[in-house]
């Protein structure tokens, strides 16, 4: 059986729009409706962004003129593939929330999601964001907490990304090589593809997350907390862990398990999601044009499986073709 989910916001009310929900046999999505138009009161527009990759699903997105957290929209990629075929206004895509959380299901994870861009003018909290960014060279943050459906060895769970189309402008080979020798090095289960037809950059999620939580239920932490704090069940901070589970050997002995809640904390200094261009050193590339067209993820997967725990593109407006406004 493939991948379920259902995402919703935790906010159901702000500024003037009123938000509703639309069941459907895969979920529920989050519908804003204007409360400002008295000609078409809780109308909704069914334009499309046009044809694209039908490996992204851009041709399903709503014209961008109409996203809410324009320039961005966060996909829920997973529902949306269940969608493809379906135009009606009932399957509509809509952007996951920015700046405030958001709950999802899927068929091995249930939770919810935080995504702050730094700057973003459009996001549901610009207080939150600017409380969290203050002080911090940080241009993006991501956090999931919930509950894992069934028992994961450590070692299984990556986080990262992976892309369908080669990317516009990769390193020459050499340097791909050189890229792997030393990232392997600090990470010898990273898994790093630059020039191939697929590429890809995947590690752990027990490596790669900057804090990681482990709490009984009831204990968990706010997500919208603007300082997170390590809670992992080996007792060590959280560069510690990095550092012990970098190694695979050690990684297998230890489990996700289905009684407590995880909370993972992601963030990063280099990519900017609201300008779509990553700092790499005194340099600013254009990521719309380097990945040839294709979007960023938060994504969450278990390799053994093969199945995705989450997977959100976060979508910009120059990803998508020419034209298109």
């Amino acid at each position: 059986m493939g991948n379920s989910i259902l995402c919703k916001t935790l906010k159901t009310d702000h500024d003037d729009h009123r938000y509703t929900y639309i069941e459907t046999t895969t979920g529920t999505i989050k519908n804003k409706e204007s409360r400002t138009n008295n000609n078409d009161e809780g109308s909704v527009n069914n334009t499309f962004a046009g044809s694209s990759s039908s490996v992204i699903g851009q041709d399903m997105l709503p014209d961008p003129t109409i996203w809410q957290y324009r320039p961005l929209f966060i996909e829920n990629k997973l529902i949306n593939e269940k969608r493809e075929e379906k135009r009606d206004i009932e399957h509509v895509p809509q952007s996951c929330p920015i700046g405030i959380p958001f709950e999802f299901e899927t068929d091995l994870f249930k939770g919810k999601a935080l995504i702050r861009v730094r700057g973003l003018e459009s996001s549901e909290d610009i207080e939150g964001n600017k409380n969290y960014f203050h002080g911090r060279k940080r241009k993006s943050q991501t956090v999931i907490q919930g509950k894992f459906k069934a028992a994961m060895n450590y070692a299984d769970v990556q986080i990262g990304r992976e892309y369908e189309l080669p990317l516009k402008q990769p390193p020459p080979y050499i340097i791909n090589s050189m890229i792997k020798q030393i990232l392997r090095r600090v990470s010898p289960a990273i898994e790093v593809e630059l020039c191939g037809e697929k590429p890809k950059v995947l590690s752990t999620l027990a490596e790669s997350a900057q804090i990681l939580r482990k709490d009984v239920p009831g204990k968990e932490p706010d997500i919208t907390s603007i300082d997170l704090k390590e809670n992992n069940e080996l007792g060590i901070s959280s560069k510690k862990r990095k550092k012990y589970f970098t190694y695979p050997k050690k990684a297998s002995k230890h489990i996700f398990d289905t009684d407590h809640i995880y909370t993972f904390e992601c963030y990063d200094d280099s990519m900017d999601y609201k300008e779509y261009t990553m700092n790499i050193v005194i340099m600013n590339y254009d990521m719309a044009n380097t990945l040839n067209g294709q979007p960023f993820q938060v994504m969450a997967k278990n390799k053994k499986l093969g199945k995705h725990l989450y997977l959100f593109n976060i979508m910009h407006e120059h990803l998508l073709p020419p034209g298109v406004e």
